[in-house]
């Protein structure tokens, strides 16, 4: 019997095979590598949901396991955690046209961004503030997905209505405000499961804009439950949170105060509502009630014009002159308030009441403005509650009679900012707590109504 053994074989008939094989893989490799490249940066292109538009201080990024700087213009992909040091704040602009701008000590992850600009019902949006204090503006994403979009804390979910928004977030619990549009809150439960899109169907508060209240979940109550400013500021202060919402709510020493939609030129809705034309205005107007212009180069606190020629009224002093022995806390598009010394420390206790010293404001409307004259202000400080409240009385002859009263959190370095629908109140305590200054905005009766003041301890 013949038996079929390899010796037997044809040797050349394995080494022919051999080298076609080895042909065919010389032939197939740079094409699969070509393919294998194209198809990655597809996949980079397409991820590519975000940018940071505005940018400050120490801000990074953590992206597959690694922790990288973020640049202004810098890219953001789905995925991405932003983490901002203490004095960072960014601005991140999303392919839909939503905004979000994360405080001091925040870190957000974008944990799905997916936007159907053919069909933006499809879209899902899944963000999660780990912790500090974020706002976010509506897309067309959300606006158009609403039941598929979520923002997820620690302790709660929050859905929206088409939306601006602001939340601050711990391990322990959550604050929010509404500018506009409304947000619905939910603490997690086996009905509002952190894996799930939308808003939750259980246990959830809404909140709309209008309403002065905040939503609070957690800190003392697993409940959602809305509740006042003061009752919410007093709430994070027995639970030891005040000085974390505090610090993050702080826009540090850089970023000028105004609109976040205003800090990005590719918004659709950007808006030039905070500068005001240069107007002569009316006859009927009245004087700017403020005797200071004289004495400002002496005091701790002043407004410093950002460029150009300060006027004789004008409570400022140019920028050259405001910076000399000061530093710039914060600012308007038009002035910064600089501040001589540094901050050291906010008292745990007691009470300061302020007596106007020096005010100016103006309202403006389609082309035509006119000045204000103060008949009245109140400020108050309570270090007990690290508060402050402050209500201001004015009238002109366009406008008939303004009014603003606010209050809000006073940060650890002696600043305070408040924003709700309607107006913005944004300031600085000096080091000796003997000053105090800030800017205000808020709209009336289809006015534009700006202005600024310094105070004196009373």
């Amino acid at each position: 019997m013949y038996y079929y053994t390899p010796r037997n074989l044809n040797p050349h008939l394995f080494c022919g095979l051999d080298g076609y094989m080895k042909s065919i893989k010389f032939l197939i490799f740079p094409f699969y590598l070509l393919v294998t490249i194209l198809l990655g940066m597809q996949v980079a292109i397409a991820s590519e949901i975000a940018k940071a538009t505005y940018l400050v201080g120490d801000v990074k990024v953590e992206r597959q396991g690694t922790t990288i700087s973020l640049q202004e213009n810098g890219s953001i992909f789905e995925g991405d955690a932003l983490v901002t040091g203490a004095d960072g704040i960014v601005h991140i602009h999303f392919v839909d046209g939503a905004l979000i701008s994360a405080r001091p000590g925040t870190k957000l992850q974008v944990v799905r961004y997916f936007y159907d600009e053919a069909a933006p019902e499809n879209s899902e949006i899944k963000l999660e503030l780990i912790r500090g204090v974020a706002r976010s503006i509506s897309g067309k994403g959300a606006q158009h997905a609403k039941d598929k979009y979520r923002l997820n804390t620690p302790v709660a979910a929050i859905g929206v209505r088409g939306t601006d928004y602001e939340v601050f977030a711990s391990d322990t619990g959550l604050q929010a405000s509404v500018n506009s549009g409304g947000i619905v809150v939910a603490p997690y439960s086996s009905e509002c499961l952190q894996s799930s899109l939308g808003p939750c169907g259980e246990g959830f508060v809404e909140l709309f804009a209008g309403d002065s209240r905040v939503v609070v979940v957690g800190f003392d109550s697993n409940e959602a439950r809305l509740m006042s400013v003061i009752d919410a500021i007093k709430l994070l202060q027995q639970q030891g949170e005040l000085d974390k919402a505090s610090a993050s709510n702080d826009l540090g020493t850089a970023e000028p105060i105004k609109d976040l939609a205003e800090s990005d030129s590719k918004s659709d809705d950007t808006t030039e509502a905070t500068k005001i034309d240069d107007v002569e205005p009316l006859a009927e107007s009245a004087q700017i009630a403020s005797n200071l212009s004289s004495d400002l180069v002496s005091r701790q606190l002043v407004w410093g014009r950002w460029s150009g020629a300060v006027s004789a009224d004008e409570l400022a002093l140019d920028y050259s002159s405001a910076k000399i022995g000061r530093a710039s806390v914060l600012g308007n598009t038009e002035y910064g308030l600089f501040r001589a010394g540094k901050f050291q420390s906010m008292p745990n206790e007691g009470v300061i009441d302020f007596s106007l010293q020096g005010f100016q404001a103006e309202a403006s409307s389609n082309g035509a403005s006119s000045k204000l004259a103060n008949l009245g202000g109140e400020l108050k400080l309570d270090f007990g509650l690290g508060a402050y409240s402050t209500d201001l009385l004015m009238h002109s002859a366009l406008t008939d009679y303004v009014s603003l009263s606010e209050s809000g959190v006073v940060s650890s370095n002696g600043v305070f900012v408040t924003r709700t629908p309607n107006q913005w109140v944004a300031g600085a305590l000096s080091p000796d707590l003997s000053e105090a200054a800030y800017f205000f905005q808020l709209n009336s009766n289809g006015f534009l109504v700006e202005g600024t003041t310094l105070w004196n301890k009373q």
